[in-house]
């Protein structure tokens, strides 16, 4: 597995030195999603999932590398993303995109706007997203990484929960609603597990994602985008 090396962003987005945030880290989820495209696998996405302290003291840490069959080659993106708190608020991101399409993607919180640096071949830009509203949690969300999904269990809810989306490639801050569905059988390798069903409704488009008791993904679908991202093999 390829790893993007977090240490930039571990630097500005916790007080711990580096060495200490993994010397406490606690598991939480890893393992890989096989990605298909109108039923065509096109893609391996595989991702590590840690946590060091506790309630609001914790942070979480996700480090993720999805290769992806392109027209043009063969995409690889690297990815590091940080969260803080029992409710895991969006702290830090970085990713490498190599391959066709190749560019660099930077955010982190300066005082109340998230600031996102994105390098190209042809320019560098800045974004800027503002807070939400309050009760209203901001999560990021980038294209076609599916443990990212994790980030939104802490907010389902019974009815709908409002989400704020940033969406750091292309680049976007789009309001969405989570909402929480019934308990179904899914079948994962061989074995046949029981998971929730949630839903995200992001700009007119339906994102359909099972997770199991401890808030794991296990499959993500976006219909309209004939995307489906399925674990290999059950969580350990």
């Amino acid at each position: 597995m390829r790893i993007l090396s977090a240490i930039l962003l571990l630097a500005a987005a916790s007080p711990l030195p580096p060495k200490r945030v993994y010397a406490q880290a606690v598991l939480l989820d890893e393992g890989s999603f096989v990605v298909s495209i109108a039923g065509r696998t096109v893609g391996m996405e595989t991702f590590r999932i840690g946590r060091a302290g506790l309630a609001d003291n914790a942070q979480v840490i996700a480090q993720g590398s999805l290769e992806l069959e392109v027209e043009g080659g063969e995409r690889i993106v690297e990815s590091a993303l940080a969260t803080l708190g029992r409710r895991m608020s969006l702290d830090a991101y970085q990713a490498k995109v190599s391959g066709p399409g190749a560019l660099q993607v930077f955010l982190q919180w300066r005082g109340d706007r998230i600031v996102a640096e994105t390098t190209s071949e042809e320019a560098v830009e800045e974004r800027i997203y503002r807070r939400a509203l309050p009760g209203t949690p901001t999560v990021l969300l980038d294209h076609m990484l599916a443990h990212h999904y994790f980030f939104l269990t802490p907010h389902q809810r019974p009815g709908d929960a409002p989400i704020l989306v940033v969406r750091p490639r292309p680049g976007s801050q789009v309001r969405a609603v989570l909402r929480s569905g019934e308990v179904e059988a899914l079948a994962i390798g061989d074995e046949e597990l029981r998971a929730q069903r949630l839903q995200l409704v992001l700009g007119g488009a339906f994102h359909d994602i099972w997770v199991d008791a401890r808030g794991r993904v296990l499959r993500v679908e976006i219909p309209g985008d004939e995307y489906v991202a399925l674990r290999r093999d059950p969580p350990n």
